[in-house]
């Protein structure tokens, strides 16, 4: 279900490089207290790994921090694949812990050195570009955290990227390996294409629908119909983009800034780039160093509003907030439409209705929430979910029907051998469409399609692919004729070409070896997504 939902070759990229590099995340600052306790479940363990129990809040740290970088990266469309890729950023979180416990089975070590390195460079704890105590001392107290806790985090990020990149460094590529590559990647196939679309089937399996098949598909249905306790809330606060719009900068800001971050602004032989050349990159690091500054102050600003305690409006009056409403959605929900951060939904989750969170400080913006409605759970009538289930009922038939007609071609094909290609084609009603087929690359009007991709170099030329499920309906393949790389091309290519190999194989070292210490930590998670 999640390909099917990934239909463009630039998102598939993007997956596959997250999953690649979440070992090596950088650290991200968040409020977050830890304790321990001997339950399974919140408050207590998250799971076992090496025989060592790993308790809740830990866990956590690092689930929010994994799920930051899948946020930062798929931007916009995390909304719409938010359920899909929680399963993946638990497991993520749980390779992080696992590959810490194996760091420190190896004995690596990261001293005090590179600790106060790493703290002096978080951008949340630096002011125009420098370190500043104070704010550091200001954000722990916030926190609850204690300087110790906080440069252990910091210690544990370090050692699982000390481990991680000593594997993936360890993968060497040789000209000829690259040359390898090179012509696989390169080389092409054209094919015939024979589409086969569940929509063509849906008319004659909705009109074949009776009554009584509807109340039987809704009787059969039940659990999936029934609507859990559903919310509404409402979040106030402002965004680092908000705070940036309101924000006025002169000309002296930006030079001053300028002059005291040179190192910023420096061309690669070391000399500093002029002022005109870098004015609106300097305007814009330094409305992104305002606007954090801002926003953490306003953390504590609201902080102090609770403790007073002002209401609701109040707060968003007095602070200028933007104030928003979404639901209903499922309680319990990791991501829901119109909640910008799952940390809202993680802040207001066992709330009373109208009672308000703590603050909510995500790093790119400081919130405050409360649930407005708890609508109990239910269970539709049958008129009311009539229409979800006969659009269900029409859905699977119509596949179901389109996809026996594709293995029926396929096989007619596959075992008449004086039946050609073509009069079947022809006899099925279908008209074959010419492509040309790469490896790692997309094609109209399929998309990029991995397993459909390389069937197409599988097979011999003439034969059939098996047919594959996708996005555009039930497909398969008859490559025709073959197209070798253009070994001319490989000279001007290989210097641009070596770095993908390289990560690729070094992803692909670490993706064996990561399977390999899995192997030996026996996981047990009591985490359910």
């Amino acid at each position: 279900m999640f390909k099917r939902l990934i239909v463009s070759h630039r998102m598939r990229r993007r997956v596959s490089w997250l999953i690649a590099a979440i070992l090596i995340l950088p650290f991200i600052f968040f409020f977050h207290a830890t304790g321990r306790a001997p339950s399974r479940g919140p408050g207590g363990t998250a799971g076992i790994v090496f025989g060592k129990p790993i308790d809740w809040d830990t866990f956590q740290d690092e689930r929010r921090s994994v799920q930051r970088q899948f946020e930062e990266q798929f931007a916009a469309q995390f909304d719409a694949l938010g359920e899909l890729l929680q399963p993946m950023i638990t497991g993520a979180a749980w390779d992080r812990l696992i590959v810490l416990e194996e760091a420190r089975r190896r004995r690596l070590q990261v001293d005090d050195a590179e600790v106060a390195a790493s703290i002096r460079q978080l951008p949340e704890l630096q002011e125009e570009g420098r370190f500043h105590p104070e704010r550091y001392h200001r954000l722990l107290q916030l926190s609850g955290t204690t300087p110790q806790a906080f440069e252990s985090r910091i210690r544990r990020g370090l050692l699982i990227e000390k481990l991680v990149s000593s594997i993936r460094n360890a993968v060497t590529v040789s000209d000829e390996e690259v040359r390898a590559a090179y012509r696989k990647a390169r080389e092409a196939r054209t094919a015939s294409l024979v589409l086969f679309d569940p929509a063509a089937a849906a008319e004659e399996a909705a009109a074949a629908l009776t009554e009584e098949e509807l109340r039987a598909a809704y009787g059969a249905q039940l659990d999936t119909l029934r609507v859990p306790e559903q919310l509404r809330l409402e979040y106030a606060g402002l965004t680092r983009e908000e705070m940036s719009a309101s924000l006025q900068l002169t000309d002296e800001d930006i030079r001053g800034f300028y002059d005291t971050h040179p190192d910023q602004f420096a061309r690669s032989d070391g000399t500093l780039k002029p002022y005109e050349e870098v004015r609106e990159e300097a305007r814009r690091q330094l409305l992104e160093e305002r606007a954090r500054q801002r926003l953490a102050t306003l953390a504590v600003d609201l902080e102090e509003d609770l403790k007073v305690p002002l209401r609701f409006e109040e707060i968003i009056a007095a602070r200028g907030l933007s104030r928003h409403a979404a639901g209903p959605f499922p309680a319990g929900a990791s991501h829901a439409a119109g909640v910008p951060d799952p940390a809202i939904l993680q802040a207001t989750e066992g709330l009373a209705e109208g009672r308000v969170s703590g603050v909510i400080d995500t790093g790119s913006a400081v919130y405050l929430a409360r649930i407005t409605q708890r609508l109990p759970p239910r269970l539709p009538p049958f008129e009311e979910a009539r229409g979800e289930v006969r659009s269900t009922l029409i859905r699977e038939r119509a596949r179901a029907k389109v996809r026996a007609d594709a293995e029926a071609f396929r096989n007619r094909v596959a075992n008449e051998p004086r039946l050609r290609f073509e009069e079947a084609a022809l006899a099925a009603g279908i008209a074959p469409m010419p492509v040309e087929v790469r490896r790692g690359q997309p094609f109209d009007p399929i998309g990029y399609q991995e397993a459909l991709n390389e069937a197409a170099f599988a097979v011999p030329l003439g034969g059939l692919t098996e047919v594959f499920d996708t996005p555009r309906g039930f497909a398969l393949l008859r490559p025709e004729t073959h197209l070798p790389a253009d070994e001319s091309l490989f000279a001007e290519e290989a210097q641009t070409f070596r770095p993908q190999v390289e990560t690729e194989r070094r992803n692909a070292r670490l993706a064996e070896w990561l399977e390999e210490v899995r192997a030996r930590a026996k996981l047990r998670s009591f985490v359910e997504d």
